[in-house]
């Protein structure tokens, strides 16, 4: 009987994502959003081994949305009827909902659907709709008719509660796109009015309504924005493409969504000139206009002797760039092992110590602070060190190997004129003794083909966190090294300032990824104007993936900026 339970049945399913019959604790994991180990434990508590079969699974207990199915779906019929789903909604948000109510959220999921009830899936879709089934239901109480939509007077009660005008709410009606006279769930999320009725937005509106009938002209938005008339109807094409004076919820996504245009600059005014003769000017103005064109015209000579310098500098740097192969092997130990280099100078000479180690992948043996504190006067502690590096030459097609290591740390002890007592430690580097391969790298290697971005890399490039990216991305071991060629990589789930799933295009707005690359590389996502669910991977577009090559780290730009200063 558990085996067969129709919420097992279904859950199993959703969880079999290779349709072998079987699942594994992997499946398990992505099935309930938890680590594997977590689902390996799930599996121990039930007594049941990986990968589970149907009557396995049966032994789980159910959890999150599958747990209030199950337990709603009264008659095991493995679907919620509307009253069962009212009931359900009802547990979960508090309030009282109807089952005109539950129809109309139903309609949402599954507009076609001839079942009369929702399958698990479908009902699992609801779950991140709970704030906005939670108002949509406390607002269709105003009218004291709960018949699952949005009347005239259940929308102007819901803009004047937030402290707007009834005419507000009276424009809302527009959405009624079946004019069945109310806005039903479908409608209400199809306008974001949940969006739309928060405070802050309510109160936005309002102040931009000057004349008070619902609506925001172009004229009104530009006054409210402090910008020109001009400006404002570009954003008012842009939010809504009509220049129409816009309801509440255009409102808000014009004044949220779209920055302000750059003003065009105006012409200034045409000078008139008149002739006049040259005798009108005196013979001391005429020496200044002369004197003045002619230290311009040093001034410029001048500017274009100092960019003949620059350009005949990098002249000579491309030349000194480009030495032989042989040359660039012989340096390759001394250039790997100089990426910090510290200098001292000892209390007794002119000259100083200077050691030169690889930070990266410094692996010491005692710290020099401690080696410090436990030496005496006149003793040496010596600390293990050790430095790795690798360069690759894609034209000579070798990999060199560079390791060295050690270097002591000599303690002495002076005495300064107050007689406290001093350490100091001079650092000095013994001879390193150092081993490096050649290695010829695969002939296959297509030397032809762009150098391939890191995972941090991209992330720069697409203004996302790269610790969000690499959580997405669990086969991208190395975020800092280029990633494979046949490369896919999904973007974080993001979410709306409501918790709603956002759009494929607020996607393109994040990343600056262009809109019709990023729909095509997600053909699965038929709307690019309707919110992306929950689960579903949005891909980043492979050419945006290639772009991030070029992109520069911070600690880069810096560099090159001091370096370009220095030189010039």
């Amino acid at each position: 009987e558990r085996t067969m339970d129709p919420t097992n049945v279904q859950g199993f399913a959703l969880a079999d994502t290779d349709r072998d019959g079987l699942v594994s604790a992997l499946e398990y994991a992505d099935r309930g959003n938890i680590a594997v180990s977590d689902a390996e434990n799930v599996f121990a508590a039930a007594g049941v081994n990986a990968p589970l079969d149907l009557v396995e699974a049966g032994k789980i207990a159910f959890t999150g949305p599958a747990s209030s199915f199950d337990r709603f779906d009264t008659d095991n019929s493995g679907y919620l009827s509307d009253a069962q789903l009212a009931a359900s909604l009802s547990n979960r948000t508090g309030l009282n909902v109807s089952e005109a109510e539950a129809n109309s959220i139903r309609d949402y999921v599954t507009p076609t659907n001839s079942r009369g009830g929702l399958t698990l899936s479908e009902y699992e879709t609801l779950e991140p709709q709970t704030a906005s089934i939670a108002e949509f239901v406390t607002y269709d109480d105003a009218d004291s008719v709960k018949n699952g939509t949005l009347s005239v007077t259940d929308l102007r009660e819901a803009v004047t509660g937030k402290g707007g005008i009834a005419a507000a709410g009276e424009q809302l009606a527009s959405f009624d796109a079946n004019s069945d006279g109310g806005l039903d769930f479908t409608e209400y999320t199809g306008a974001d009015l949940s969006r739309a009725l928060a405070d802050g937005n309510v109160d936005n509106f309002t102040r931009a309504d000057t004349d008070g009938d619902g609506l925001v002209s172009v004229a009104e938005f530009a006054a409210f924005k402090g910008v020109s008339v001009e400006q404002a109807t570009e954003m008012y094409q842009a939010g809504a493409n009509s220049t129409d004076a816009q309801n509440l919820a255009q409102f808000v996504v014009t004044n949220n969504d779209i920055g302000v245009p750059r003003a065009k600059e105006t012409e200034p005014p045409a000078v008139v000139q008149t002739r006049s003769s040259n005798s009108g000017l005196s013979s001391g103005a005429r020496a200044g206009i002369i004197t003045g064109s002619i230290l311009g015209c040093l001034l410029c000579l001048l500017l274009l002797l100092l960019l003949l310098c620059c350009c005949c500098r990098k002249k000579k740097g491309a030349a000194a760039a480009s030495d032989s192969e042989s040359g660039r092997e012989e340096n390759h130990a001394k250039d790997q092992t100089t990426t910090t280099t510290t200098t001292m100078r000892s209390a007794d000479s002119a000259e100083p110590y200077s050691t030169v180690t690889d930070t990266r992948t410094l692996d010491m043996a005692a710290s020099p602070t401690a080696a410090v504190a436990a030496a005496g006067a006149g003793t040496a502690a010596v600390v293990a060190a050790s430095s790795y590096s690798k360069t690759t030459s894609p034209q000579a097609k070798t990999e060199t190997i560079t390791r060295s290591y050690s270097r002591e740390v000599e303690v002495r002890r002076d005495m300064t004129t107050d007689e406290t007592e001093k350490k100091l430690m001079v650092v000095r580097t013994r001879p390193s003794a150092a081993t490096m391969e050649h290695r010829a790298l695969p002939e296959t290697a297509d030397q032809s083909l762009p150098p391939m971005p890191s995972l941090s890399q991209v992330a720069t490039n697409l203004n996302v966190p790269v610790a969000e990216l690499s959580l997405q991305n669990p086969h991208i071991t190395d975020i800092d090294e280029p990633l494979p060629r046949d490369v896919q990589l999904e973007m974080p789930f993001l979410r709306t300032k409501s918790g709603a799933s956002a759009k494929l295009r607020s996607y393109a707005k994040v990343t600056g990824v262009d809109l019709d690359e990023l729909h095509e590389a997600n053909g699965h996502i038929a709307d690019r104007a309707a919110p992306v669910p929950e689960g579903t991977p949005v891909y980043i577009p492979y050419s945006a993936i290639l772009n991030s090559h070029n992109r520069y780290s911070s600690t880069e730009i810096v560099q090159e900026f001091l370096t370009q200063s220095m030189e010039f």
